[in-house]
């Protein structure tokens, strides 16, 4: 008997399309190799593939398929106990496959060599496997440290999501018991500078393994563009349930090559193997919804959607306080409630910049021993310095827009 494990993997590597890689005359030599040994009726062969398509003819058509069964609770009950032993006797085994149902035996068996002579609870062995075998694209300690209840201004944005997100990751117990499930699409839109990419940071840091992330580094255009969108995706589901947090989504679809990539989120979402990606949560930020595909985006797909504003006057106060905190810049009751009255229409982006703006002034004074002012005056001038250059730049606009309208149409 011939047992051939990962034969799909061993194919694709030496098949004809990779030339520069592999002889392409090595897989016919193979495959006649192969077919030579069942020539003998009492000799058997085994392969085991993940997927048969694109096996030559010649094997497929002479061996008898079958099926490995998608794995229990069961079987994440047996292999844990074989390997963990008593440690983990008090286990929920349902709660465990709940929380990452795609593991496998070797990720099983692996998270077993880190456990310690104590007994294990549920909730340690599920911080085991997050912290030790589910591994997301993401690596948090790069990521700046963020809690959703830092960012002011979004309170009923992030009480939904806590709703239709975050609690059914987090709580794969009422996930069976009540039938809660996260919502499929998730649209943040808002702004630029209103918190949007902070939403995204600190779901890394709050769902950890379970946070999936493309954005501007997965460079759209290059040849390995939608190799690398398929990559992920595909670890994504492997620790699923999880979210794939697609930032500046609207970026992606506003030229038109990237129809395949629309095409591709559309399969995700609702197409033939929409049960074996049910798991995965689709988040998209956009500035401009108008740029996305509305097929995309209508009900059924994109199951919620979510606005951030233009922070209002309680929020910039928070925003404003938490900068100063541990400031040199000083302010009281009185003058924090002045300065953000200053900022009506300013984003949360814009008033961190007001916040480095005034210390960066206050910095050169101290440097030059120059008479320093107090902290609302270093403030006050970055806020001035802020608006300033958007009059600057708004009334640039106009005047480029001015100039196009007066172009010949064959020019514009």
């Amino acid at each position: 008997m011939l047992v051939i494990d990962d034969f799909d993997q061993i194919y694709t590597s030496l098949s004809p399309s990779c030339n520069d890689t592999a002889r392409p005359q090595l897989l016919p030599i193979a495959t006649d190799v192969l077919l030579k040994f069942l020539e003998d009726p009492a000799r058997k062969l085994i392969i085991g593939f993940y997927h048969d398509w694109g096996l030559p003819l010649s094997i497929t058509c002479r061996y008898r398929s079958v099926t490995l069964e998608e794995w229990t609770p069961e079987d994440f009950r047996h292999i844990l106990l074989h390997y963990g032993g008593h440690q983990l006797e008090s286990v929920d085994f349902i709660q465990v496959y709940r929380f990452a149902r795609k593991l496998n035996a070797y990720q099983l068996k692996q998270v077993c060599n880190y456990l310690t002579d104590a007994p294990y609870s549920t909730e340690s062995l599920l911080h085991l496997l997050e912290t030790k075998t589910l591994i997301s694209n993401v690596n948090t300690g790069e990521v700046l440290a963020l809690k959703l209840s830092d960012i002011h201004g979004a309170d009923d944005v992030i009480r939904q999501l806590e709703i239709d997100l975050i609690t059914p990751m987090e709580r794969p117990d009422l996930v069976h018991q009540l039938g809660i499930a996260p919502k499929r699409g998730i649209l943040l839109y808002g702004p630029p500078g209103t918190g949007k990419t902070s939403i995204g940071r600190a779901l890394a840091h709050r769902l950890k393994s379970k946070f999936f992330l493309i954005d501007g580094t997965v460079i759209s255009g290059t040849s390995g563009f939608y190799d690398r969108i398929h990559d992920i995706f595909e670890k994504a589901k492997a620790n699923a349930p999880c979210i794939l947090f697609i930032d500046d989504s609207d970026l992606l679809f506003e030229q038109s090559e990237h129809y395949g990539l629309y095409r591709y989120l559309l399969t995700l979402l609702d197409g033939l193997e929409s049960e074996s990606n049910a798991a995965v949560t689709i988040f998209m930020t956009a500035m401009n919804v108008s740029s996305l595909p509305p097929a995309l985006i209508r009900s059924g797909r994109i199951e919620l959607w979510l606005e951030m504003q233009v922070p209002d006057l309680p929020a910039r106060e928070k925003m404003l306080k938490t900068f100063l905190q541990d400031s040199f810049l000083k302010l009281n009751a009185a003058e924090l409630t002045s300065l953000a009255k200053l900022t009506e229409g300013l984003t949360g982006a814009d008033l961190k910049r007001i916040y480095t703006d005034g210390v960066n002034h206050y910095g050169y004074d101290v440097a030059n021993q120059m008479t320093l002012r107090n902290g609302l005056a270093y403030l006050k001038d970055a806020v001035d310095k802020l608006l300033d250059n958007r009059k600057k730049v708004n009334h640039d606009r106009k005047v480029n827009m001015e100039k196009e309208k007066m172009l010949p149409h064959w020019m514009s």
